[in-house]
């Protein structure tokens, strides 16, 4: 495993972080020797509407209803921005009001990060994401949680849905939330490819009354995903920004008070009375890559170019397959004047055998993913792809991702 390592900070019912899901993708396909971690941003605070609509000014701050009503507003534009886009499946019917707070959605990665590590609690966003966006069924609920993580693989559903909501889960996506905070404070003090942006952490700090809440579990009992699952930290290195260890890993708890998966103390006391912050975090998504001796934060929207020469800042090597004779042959005939897509047909490449190679690497995936992974044209990806299904190689799923068919 490489010293790099990437972190996305994320959210996986984030509409803008949906929509550039194929450079996390192609990351994942390239760089599969690169330690990639999963980090929450509540990028849809809760009770925003009820926020906004909130009249009684003794109860309610002025400036915490404006920012409500400015990540409703956020958040609009972002799912404007994806279905115009028209690269990854929509349902028509979703609007922005029907995206439910993303807390729930962000604690159930938490739960799936510690009990089955960085590739299940991966997983598990993408079948999140795909079950609100793609089907239109928005998973703010336990119960919707449980039914998406279902589908994953090497993920125990109802352990994670159960965790939704308990003090453990909660605290481990505030953790997530000040590695964002101080990844956000750093920017002017590190390496920045893009124009990451940021948003007040106010309206995500909703840990307030946690303590008092009877329907939260507690880790003394039930066997509730984070609250049961043993911890330490295995980091594979230090964390260059910030004070707050990134390493993902299990180990032990004892009496509620332990050493979690990324390297910090934790107890019930102190994640129930963290204070609400105006600090700012990322806006999601946006990637840390951590190298030897430096760290640099790429904005999502600045490409998988960006990502992969941030990457190579620190390892030249990484993600270097070299240039097959096919894609060299597809090049060329392209600085000729060739359209990309009669290069592309007229190259030796076996499209069908590297989409394989990508399905392998993604369990599922959609066709924007596959043809960015593969760097041709979307409709050399729809060809190769209905060629494999023709074949019996590839299936779709009812989200209308694509994935392999297991061989006999």
């Amino acid at each position: 495993m490489s010293d790099v390592t990437i972190t996305l900070f994320s959210d996986p019912l984030s509409p803008a972080a949906y929509r550039l899901r194929p450079v996390r993708s192609r990351l994942r396909y390239v760089f599969d020797d690169v330690d990639l971690r999963y980090r929450c941003l509540v990028s849809i605070p809760d009770a925003r509407d009820d926020a906004a609509r909130d009249t009684d000014d003794s109860d309610r701050d002025t400036d915490d209803v404006d920012l409500y009503t400015d990540e409703t507003a956020a958040i609009a534009t972002e799912l404007s921005e994806l279905k115009a886009a028209g690269s990854m499946p929509v349902a028509g019917s979703l609007t922005a009001e029907a995206l439910p707070p993303s807390w729930a959605a962000c604690e159930a990665v938490a739960a799936a990060r510690e009990i089955g590590g960085p590739d299940v609690a991966f997983a598990l966003t993408r079948a999140l994401a795909d079950r609100t966006f793609a089907e239109g069924e928005p998973t703010g609920t336990p119960e919707a949680i449980r039914a998406a993580a279902a589908s994953v693989d090497g993920i125990d559903a109802r352990r994670v849905a159960d965790a939704v909501g308990s003090r453990r889960a909660t605290a481990a996506v505030g953790r997530d939330l000040e590695r964002a905070r101080q990844t956000a404070a750093s920017l002017s003090e590190v390496d920045v490819r893009g124009t990451p942006e940021t948003v007040p952490l106010q309206p995500r700090s909703c840990l307030d009354g946690v303590a008092g809440d009877t329907d939260r579990h507690s880790d003394s009992g039930g066997e509730t995903g984070v609250d049961d699952e043993a911890e330490s930290d295995d980091a594979a290195g230090p964390d260059s920004v910030g004070t707050t260890s990134d390493s993902d890993g299990t180990g032990s708890n004892s009496g509620g008070t332990g050493t979690n998966g990324d390297g910090d103390t934790n107890s019930d006391e102190s994640a129930s009375a963290a204070p609400p912050t105006r600090d700012a975090i990322l806006r999601a998504p946006v990637y840390r890559v951590n190298g030897p001796g430096g760290a640099t934060i790429v904005d999502g929207n600045a490409g998988f170019d960006a990502v992969r020469d941030a990457v190579r800042t620190y390892d030249p090597d990484l993600g270097d397959t070299g240039e097959t004779t096919g894609t060299q042959s597809r090049n060329v005939m392209q600085q000729y004047g060739a359209a990309p897509m009669n290069a592309e047909s007229f190259s030796p490449e076996d499209h069908g055998s590297r989409a394989i190679e990508v399905l392998e690497t993604l369990p599922s995936a959609f066709t924007a993913e596959i043809c960015a992974c593969l760097d041709v044209t979307e409709e050399t990806c729809r060809i190769a792809l209905h060629r494999l299904k023709r074949d019996g190689d590839v299936r779709r799923l009812t989200t209308g991702a694509w994935t392999r068919v297991p061989e006999e």
